[in-house]
């Protein structure tokens, strides 16, 4: 049993700034491999500098730890440009069995020129522990960047691949840190996949990459997930992504945090990481995730969510897909994780995405969405937006959870559903659980805005409050709905979905109803599937203003108010009205009634509300009712 001998320093440098050029073949620097369940010696290095403008050219290096070993630092210098033919490891080494410490660390690659072309994978990975009790080694940190050290002497830059991530943890403890990769270039045309997850136990590294005045294509996988965890051991948190470039293209982002693990451990999940994606000339990315990670079991808290922004300016559009940041699934009586957010913006263009999801995971509420553009608004293919608040974790005793708010514009905006059965944006809600006098959770708030053209979904719109479920709770208020458009509103609904902006039910007597909401639909011709806006129990209904400069239809129409608890009143009904300033007016059925009373003598029945109906044209109806609950628990009229 013995340590292996200390690395040595490689050290290359043209001084003169005159002339001159610096190209060498492999380099290779690593302590010597341990026997026996010892650490090896201290790391070696390799520092190469060219000073004058000239190319730098290396062929493959080598400072990884062997057994035992840690890894050391790399250091390519030039006024000039660098190429780096081969790979790039400074890694930390494995451990022999029975090693007790720390897995090794990895060594820093540092990497400045004005244009870089790197031809090989670079590795800046800590050594896994092997003993219980110990961590995994710190993962290095990457940059490549200019000459001087700072993005503004940057010229290009060609990756091929990057990893820096912590070795893991043997047993309980939490691992090393986190590394890092930092780019910075005017025009990046490749990266391969950029990786800084977590070993066991560790968590993921932060990713930044910068192109300023030209394209930043990210030809791999972005990954940053805190790492799996270890038995009876918490989840671990990711790290953040930041990209920014004039065209920024990027495969997917993955900055999850990960699930705390073994049953009955009563371990948290990770926290997501931020996610932000910056341009000047359009985005296209793939699918980005960065939700919290579940908790195990019996009691424990989700993992707080991330967030996503996605920001273009100037020219061009942003093409995405399925983004999501929702808070990790509490268990028991843990609580759900903080809420994200999910962002897009484009100054300049259009917006497409597919599926977009801030919904809360067990116990944890709905995050907020805004989805903002110059010109359209596009989720195709079965997309949706749903920023729900999550069901209550089994053996939870709490309030309902609150759903986030939705915001979406743009000159025209479009969202399809393969079946109308299903919702196109869901901001609903989630119901109490066993917790007596607690309330539902409330509905968010939706707004959307087209600003030329027309708003076309095929699905409903769920926004409605949760259910108190015990003692003498309040039910959760129902969201406000308001859809402004320059041009058409066609909302096509089906197999039950409809727009729904109704207040969850109270419980007990006197229990207040969930507070009403409103449902203002404006534009040019409108057509409108069903429509309910009902209270729930002890609750008013919310009010239904549709207002057409063109022509106007409705499916059914529900605006009742919701029957009374025991011993306390039935809830007012909400107003309708229909109004086509230019054309006809065409609805089904439209119900405006008053709640019943609950049972018992002292509680009256809910008010009955108006119901307006005003054409340019022909008004078509079917039956319209519009009479006041009954008292004490009896059929209303």
């Amino acid at each position: 049993t013995a340590a292996g001998g200390n690395g040595g320093a490689l050290v290359l440098t043209n001084t003169s700034t005159a002339g001159g050029t610096v190209t060498t073949g492999t380099l290779t620097a690593r302590a010597g491999a341990a026997t026996g369940a010892v650490l090896s010696g201290a790391a070696g290095s390799v520092s190469v500098t060219e000073s004058s403008a000239a190319l730098l050219q290396a062929g493959a290096i080598d400072v990884s730890g062997q057994a035992g070993g840690a890894g050391g630092n790399v250091t390519l210098s030039s006024a000039g440009g660098v190429t780096e033919s081969a790979t790039i490891s400074s890694s930390g080494g494995t451990l022999n069995a029975a090693t007790a410490a720390a897995g090794p660390n990895a060594g820093n690659v540092t990497i400045k020129g004005v244009n870089r072309t790197l031809s090989g994978a670079i590795t800046a990975s800590g050594g896994s522990a092997v003993v219980a009790g110990f961590a995994g080694g710190n993962a290095g940190t990457v940059l490549i960047t200019g000459s001087d050290g700072t993005a503004t002497t940057a010229g290009t830059l060609a990756a091929t691949g990057i990893t820096a991530s912590t070795g893991g943890a043997s047993g309980t403890v939490a691992s090393g840190a986190a590394g890092s990769i930092t780019l910075a270039a005017t025009n990046v045309t490749a990266t391969g996949a950029l990786t800084t997850s977590g070993g066991a136990n560790s968590a993921g590294g932060a990713i930044t990459a910068t192109a300023t005045t030209g394209q930043l294509n990210v030809n791999g996988a972005i990954t940053t997930t805190g790492g799996a965890a270890n038995a009876s051991s918490a989840g671990s948190n990711a790290g953040n992504v930041t990209l920014s470039g004039v065209n920024v293209t990027t495969l997917g982002i993955t900055a999850n945090g990960s699930a705390g693990a073994t049953a009955l451990s009563n371990q948290p999940g990770g926290a997501g990481g931020t996610v932000q994606v910056t341009s000047t000339n359009g985005v296209n990315v793939a699918a980005i995730g960065a939700s919290g990670g579940a908790a195990q079991t019996t009691n424990a808290n989700g993992g707080n969510s991330g967030s996503i922004t996605i920001a273009n300016s100037g020219a061009g559009n942003i093409v995405a897909t399925t983004l999501t940041a929702g808070t990790g699934a509490a268990i028991g009586t843990g609580t759900g994780g903080t809420a994200g957010s999910i962002s897009v913006t484009n100054t300049a263009g259009n917006i497409q995405t597919s599926s977009i999801s801030t919904a809360g995971g067990s116990s944890g509420n709905g995050g907020n969405v805004a989805v903002n553009a110059a010109g359209t608004v596009s989720i195709p293919a079965d997309g949706s937006i749903s920023t729900n608040g999550g069901a209550p974790a089994a053996g939870a005793s709490i309030q309902g959870t609150d759903a986030g708010n939705v915001t979406v514009s743009g000159s025209a905006v479009t969202i399809t559903r393969t079946l109308a059965s299903n919702p196109v944006i869901s901001a609903a809600g989630g119901n109490a659980q066993t917790l007596a006098n607690a309330r539902g959770g409330n509905a968010g708030t939706i707004s959307v805005t087209s600003t030329s053209g027309a708003v076309n979904f095929t699905g409903g719109i769920s926004n409605w409050g949760g259910n108190a479920v015990a003692g003498v709770g309040a039910g959760g208020a129902a969201g406000n709905l308001t859809i402004n458009a320059a041009g058409d509103v066609t909302i096509v609904t089906g197999g039950g979905n409809n727009i729904n902006v109704s207040s969850g039910n109270a419980f007990g007597t006197g229990g207040a109803g969930g507070a009403a909401g409103m449902l203002s639909v404006t534009g040019a011709n409108v057509s409108l599937g069903a429509i309910t806006t009902t209270g729930g129990l002890d609750g008013n209904a919310s009010a239904v203003t549709v207002n057409a400069t063109g022509t106007l239809s409705t499916g059914a129409l529900i605006a009742t108010g919701g029957a009374g608890n025991a011993g306390t009143a039935g809830g007012n009904a909400g107003a309708v009205s229909l109004v086509s300033s230019g054309n006809t007016v065409t609805a089904t059925t439209i119900t405006a009634n008053g709640g019943a009373g609950g049972a018992g003598t002292g509680a009256a029945g809910g008010n009955a509300a108006n119901i307006t109906v005003n054409a340019a044209g022909t008004i078509n109806t079917g039956t319209l009712a519009a009479s006041g609950g009954a008292a004490g628990g009896t059929t209303g009229a």
